[in-house]
């Protein structure tokens, strides 16, 4: 971990942030002429407060209703600086969810060397999960379900890159 920043946790006015930078060497998978990454964020190891205000939430159904006592938003970032020589072949497909009171969006953007000032690519990881309920329905928590599978299964995709020629 290279830094580490939190924003004030009593002003309810503004949204409560983590900023942490980090940087992993050696992370990618080598695969023959590919690289092989997934996002270490897409991952949900930094899933601090959602992994814990939705801890209630684990159990395949409900009968009465679940009560959170309040709504919820959680949105992670992630810029991964790639050094020149890899050239982006495929990222994970946008995911966009949006059930009732419930929303997960997740994509991936790129910026190719040639607009970089260093060259390398940039790839950006975005991940929206807002809750705008402060209890569900036994039906609407099986949509919460759903909308929490769809997170799950996106932790899935990799990053595929190709060694340019040259290295």
């Amino acid at each position: 971990m290279t830094s580490f920043d939190f924003s004030d946790a009593d002003d309810l006015h503004k949204p409560f942030e983590i900023k942490l930078s980090y940087q992993i060497d050696k992370y990618p998978t080598e695969a023959g002429k590919f690289t092989l990454m997934k996002s270490p964020v897409s991952l949900g190891f930094f899933e601090i407060i959602s992994k814990f205000m939705l801890a209630s939430a684990s159990l395949p159904e409900r009968k009465y209703p679940w009560v959170l006592g309040f709504s919820f938003g959680a949105d992670e970032e992630e810029t991964i600086n790639l050094p020149a020589g890899l050239q982006i072949k495929s990222v994970p497909d946008p995911v966009s969810e949006k059930i009732g009171s419930i929303e997960y969006k997740m994509i991936y953007n790129t910026t190719s060397s040639q607009e970089l000032a260093g060259g390398g690519t940039q790839i950006k990881y975005e991940k929206r999960l807002p809750i705008d309920a402060k209890q569900m329905s036994p039906t609407e928590y099986a949509q919460l379900k759903r909308v929490l599978l769809a997170s799950s299964k996106a932790q899935h995709g990799e990053i595929i890159m190709l060694k340019d020629r040259q290295n």
